[in-house]
């Protein structure tokens, strides 16, 4: 059998071709995942900025600025976490309870510690106490690098 040198250059040119094809590929893949990482981490962000700005203000009235991120973040999170309609829940609680929370203590100025409307503000405002770790626990799955 002949050895020829051409078949030789033009299959091992093939196979140089291909791994650079497939490392291209690799980098576009790793790319995507980093992009689509840093706007859910932002969204993850936006969201515990807003637990914390909610649980802890005492005046019960947040900043707009603060109200009109999250709203974007929301927005944004129905595309980026499409498939998780858990995750959309906790994000449209968090907004409705903001402003049932900011309701009662508006109605509980004036009314005493042991009234009905500061006793709901304060159910509210520890349950927004306790979402920051449940945001960590809902986010985490689309943040880990595995």
């Amino acid at each position: 059998m002949p050895f020829d040198l051409a078949a030789i250059g033009q299959i091992t040119i093939s196979c140089a071709v291909r791994y650079v094809a497939w490392q291209q590929w690799k980098t576009a893949r790793d790319k995507l995942q980093l992009d689509r990482y840093e706007k859910r981490f932002r969204i993850y962000n936006a969201t515990t900025d807003f637990i914390s700005a909610v649980a802890w203000n005492v005046s019960g009235n947040i900043g707009q600025e603060q109200v009109v991120k999250f709203d974007t973040a929301q927005s944004e999170a129905f595309f980026l976490f499409a498939g998780d309609a858990d995750l959309l829940k906790f994000l449209d609680d968090l907004r409705q309870k903001a402003k049932y929370l900011a309701l009662w203590k508006e109605q509980a100025k004036g009314q005493g510690v042991g009234s009905e409307a500061s006793q709901e503000w304060e159910k509210l405002n520890n349950w927004f106490h306790d979402q920051l770790d449940a945001a960590k626990h809902k986010f985490a799955p689309y943040l880990s690098f595995r």
